[in-house]
């Protein structure tokens, strides 16, 4: 009864747990279960914020310096918190996989590695737009100024959001993108919890490949 008290989205949520295994011990684990419908949350506030907010107020951007930067400061809270809460729930995802003595699959590791190397991407877009100074950006397709640009098109935008994520993807892995380096402690810090990040994706899967081929 209670579940079909929830609203439809969590319901999604309910039924991708517990199609893992075909168990519900999956949606009785809290810590997974919040921190999925916690996910689920901050998407939809990213989406609300992006799209309408922004565009509601978008005229007032082009006048106003604070409320740029205000703004500015709202993705980046939203990316950070999305960024945070993708690692505490790949954290309790897998510790209930290990506890449980499931299977590890590598297409499950791929899709929270790839939302890891997007979000993280968006988030060194928001540093960088509120702070050109904390990354080196070589060549970028528009100039980030004090006041909202809605002259830039949608193509400059999408250009700069596939530097930073292809950044983001060579940090990963401790390589290096040539358009952008780090020139900041904040950024650096986030580089380096994504390669611990990566590093520990990698050990997961090759440890339960060495304990699959024992069996």
């Amino acid at each position: 009864m209670n579940h079909k008290k929830k609203p439809f989205l969590f319901q999604i949520v309910d039924l991708f747990l517990t199609s893992e295994e075909g168990s519900k011990e999956w949606i009785n684990y809290k810590p997974l279960l919040v921190s999925s419908y916690a996910m689920v949350i901050l998407f939809l506030c990213y989406l609300m914020y992006s799209t309408i907010f922004i565009n509601l107020i978008r005229h007032l951007l082009k006048t106003s310096a604070l409320l740029t930067m205000l703004s500015r400061w709202g993705f980046l809270v939203l990316n950070v918190a999305i960024m945070v809460n993708l690692i505490i729930e790949t954290y309790y995802y897998y510790r209930f996989v290990i506890t449980k003595k499931a299977h590890i699959y590598l297409s499950h590791i791929l899709v929270y590695y790839s939302a890891t190397i997007f979000i993280c991407g968006l988030v060194y877009i928001s540093i960088y737009m509120l702070d050109r100074t904390c990354v080196r950006y070589i060549n970028p397709p528009f100039q980030v100024t004090e006041l909202y640009n809605l002259d830039v098109t949608a193509l400059a935008h999408y250009r700069m959001i596939l530097d930073f994520v292809l950044y983001s993807a060579f940090k990963s892995l401790t390589g290096n993108y040539f358009a952008i380096e780090s020139n900041s402690v904040i950024v650096s810090i986030i580089n380096w919890i994504q390669s611990l990040y990566t590093l520990s994706l990698i050990s997961l899967f090759i440890s339960s490949y060495v304990v699959d081929k024992k069996k």
